[in-house]
């Protein structure tokens, strides 16, 4: 099912980017700080930032990259994708997939 949304993601939390299975999607880190992303193959949010991959201020994620190109250890299938906010205020993305 598509998918739209502004998020404001937590200090020091996991915010969830999908609500279902993906193998692309746009987002915007619409803050002006950095943020990680990092991608699961289920739902549950990651234990760590290991291999997490740093998505600065403004940044876009272009809605026709696979990510499978960001995240090769999980294959080429679908996947959750993740941000963790490292700031001790809130930060809002902005997503879209089908």
């Amino acid at each position: 099912m598509a998918y739209k949304a502004t998020l404001s993601v937590a200090p020091k939390t996991w915010g969830q980017l999908t609500n279902a299975l993906v193998s692309e999607m746009r987002a915007q880190n619409q803050s002006d700080f950095t943020v990680l992303l990092q991608a699961t193959s289920d739902a549950v949010q990651p234990a760590d930032t290991e291999g997490a991959l740093e998505f600065y201020s403004c940044s876009i994620l272009a809605a026709d990259l696979d990510l499978a190109k960001l995240f090769p250890d999980l294959g080429t299938g679908q996947m959750h994708l993740w941000v963790y906010n490292p700031k001790d205020f809130p930060v809002e993305l902005s997503v879209s997939h089908a």
